[in-house]
């Protein structure tokens, strides 16, 4: 078993080895301890990996790893929880393992059924494997998207890696915005898959391969995965029945993540998902470490949430107030650990949380992929009341004045008046799911887009468009950002962050039996009386009392319109100057200028100052 804190890359007809070392050396923060490469001149590839302290410390496990035949070598960053099962099944064939190591078993898999054993495999996983004899080089990215990888081709020269970062360090690459995933950032706060902000720089996407031949000017691409095949027919069972069910799942899915003996940390928000996730693992570790960030803004602050649960479940727990300050230094920090423009400000305190763990655990896990399966965000329950909204009221909402609109969008659950008028536009002119879901989700309309960059963002270019309009409109929702938001904010937000301070995070929701429990859930067992999460709701219940189990959803945000107005209101105001902002020479300073004026007065409006911030930010270091 390994510990499987990783970085890959490779080129191939693109250089040597002194170019690959490089881009190895920019993801040392990956796997800290040591970087292994594979040279093979006479194809002209060559293949490199990064990796931390392996327990199995057999020269047989190293990486780049060689199948016996030498036909077939691997790179691979991530881990394969069901490792063992699918080893069993290989050694019944006749199969002999030299290592315990699960990169061996990956190997092997693809070695003996091909492509089609990545169907069975439960995990996060991001590899290379070439075929010497074919001369053909395989890319592939788990079925979630956990782990990155990135890659570049021109003609038959390719270069990859698991950061934008390393690639940057080819020499024959150049910095050019790709001004289509400038006006998609600016949209929805992050930049969907499969673009980068690098013209000619792609996300190999989430459950897919790429196969590349030398002859071959575009790879092939298929997709072993796709979470839509999961959402069908739902059961009919009693409440108890299906919380029953679901626990033993979740144990399953919870016990798959665990090391034996290995020190295990939860980021704890004091959330449903978090405090579930804790509750159960207290049960099966000796000693459950437990990690909060808290803000002195009481609005925003949930430590104390976090502390109660701690503290029935009997956990090592500790916490960190996040300050102004400790946002400014994270500022100077978070263009270089999210090498791509990222707008999410839950950034800040992931980063901080992943740093306060990494000094006490070298694993950590995380609750993503609970709120996109069992419905947890606010835009689910508000999406289906505006759907159930009658029409005449819909029309009346938005002719009236803002005053009066203000009450009759009680309905939306939304608290600021002035974000309630903005969305509640938005939503009246979405005449399909897709539409309504950009609409629940975004930032700067098209139109506002175009204004800032002469660019709008290419809806059509987003996995959105795969999602089959017929499923229901909640389905729609959670599939949408299952495609969208978990794996392009959501996931990238928790692996810089984590392997900044090469802590291995894992993600125990994202797992495949759970997604299909939770695909055949009756509706009415994820959203009850307006809330979310009911069925975990109704789980946590047996472990936590109702204090709890009855919260409002309450995001990892920072009190960032307060600090905008006070503490880094310096910082915002120079970041966002006439000579900063026309020196980048992608936005127009005059539709900028009407934003910053207006203020953070409301949620929406912060989030845009934020948002934009960190572009400068980001393209004043890399561009």
């Amino acid at each position: 078993m390994e510990e499987k804190l990783c970085g890959i890359a490779g080129i191939w007809h693109a250089g040597d080895t002194s170019i690959l070392s490089l881009m190895l050396d920019r993801l040392a923060h990956r796997g800290p301890d040591a970087k292994g490469i594979y040279e093979n001149h006479e194809s002209n590839l060559f293949l490199g990996h990064r990796r931390l302290r392996i327990i199995d410390l057999s020269p047989q496990a190293d990486q780049p790893m060689t199948s016996s035949d030498g036909r077939f070598v691997i790179t691979y960053n991530g881990e394969v929880y069901n490792f063992r099962e699918i080893r069993k099944k290989l050694e019944k064939l006749g199969l002999r393992f030299k290592t315990k190591s699960d990169t061996e078993v990956v190997l092997n898999a693809l070695i003996t059924w091909g492509t089609d054993c990545l169907k069975e495999f439960e995990g996060m996983f991001a590899f290379a494997l070439w075929d010497n004899e074919k001369r053909k080089l395989t890319l592939v990215r788990d079925r979630f998207g956990v782990k990155p990888l990135y890659f570049w081709q021109k003609g038959n020269s390719l270069v990859f890696a698991s950061e934008l970062k390393a690639i940057l360090e080819h020499p024959t690459i150049n910095r050019e915005l790709n001004l289509s995933a400038l006006a998609d950032f600016l949209e929805l706060g992050y930049i969907p898959e499969p673009k980068s902000i690098i013209k000619g720089i792609h996300k190999v996407p989430a459950g897919s391969i790429l196969e590349f031949s030398e002859n071959d000017a575009e790879p092939k691409i298929k997709r072993f995965f796709s979470p839509q095949n999961f959402f069908g027919e739902k059961r009919h069972e009693k409440d108890s029945l299906l919380t029953d069910e679901l626990l033993e799942i979740l144990e399953r899915a919870f016990t798959r993540r665990i090391i034996a003996d290995v020190p295990i940390g939860v980021f704890l928000s004091g959330g449903i998902d978090s405090s579930l996730l804790a509750a159960i693992l207290a049960h099966k570790v000796d000693k459950l470490r437990t990690f909060t960030i808290g803000f002195p803004v009481k609005k925003f602050d949930e430590s104390r949430f976090a502390r109660k649960v701690a503290d029935i479940i009997g956990a090592d727990h500790t916490e960190l107030t996040c300050t102004p300050d400790d946002v400014k230094k994270c500022l100077l920090e978070i263009p270089h650990v999210y090498d791509e423009p990222f707008g999410d400000q839950s950034a800040v305190p992931t980063m901080l949380v992943s740093k306060l763990a990494s000094q006490s655990v070298k694993v950590a896990l995380s609750a993503e992929g609970g709120d996109e399966f069992f419905a947890g965000y606010t835009r689910y329950s508000l999406a289906m009341r505006w759907l159930s909204t009658p029409t005449a009221l819909k029309s009346l909402a938005t002719k009236v004045p803002t005053g009066i609109r203000s009450a009759a969008l009680k309905i939306l659950g939304i608290k600021d008046p002035k974000t309630k008028s903005i969305r509640l536009n938005w939503l009246s002119k979405a005449y399909s799911k897709k539409e309504l879901y950009i609409a629940a989700v975004r930032y700067f309309a098209p139109r506002e887009v175009k204004m800032l960059t002469g660019v709008e963002p290419a809806h059509n270019d987003w996995t959105l468009r795969e999602i089959d309009d017929s499923h229901h409109p909640l389905d729609f929702l959670r599939l949408a950002d299952i495609v969208m938001y978990l794996r392009d904010d959501i996931l990238v937000k928790t692996d810089r962050a984590t392997m900044a301070y090469s802590l291995e995070g894992r993600e125990p929701f994202l797992d495949g039996e759970l997604l299909n429990f939770a695909a055949s859930l009756p509706h009415e067992m994820l959203i009850k009386n307006g809330q979310g999460k009911y069925i975990l709701r109704k789980l946590l219940a047996r472990f936590l009392p109702k204090e709890i189990t009855q919260r409002p959803k309450h995001g990892f945000g920072m009190p960032l319109g307060v600090w905008f107005r006070k503490e880094l209101s310096e910082i915002a105001k120079s970041t966002l100057s006439e000579s900063r902002i026309k020196k980048l020479n992608f936005l127009d300073y005059k539709e900028l200028r009407k934003i910053i004026d207006s203020k953070p007065k409301n949620a929406l409006n912060t989030n845009r100052l934020w948002l934009i911030t960190m572009l400068v930010l980001w393209a004043e270091k890399w561009l």
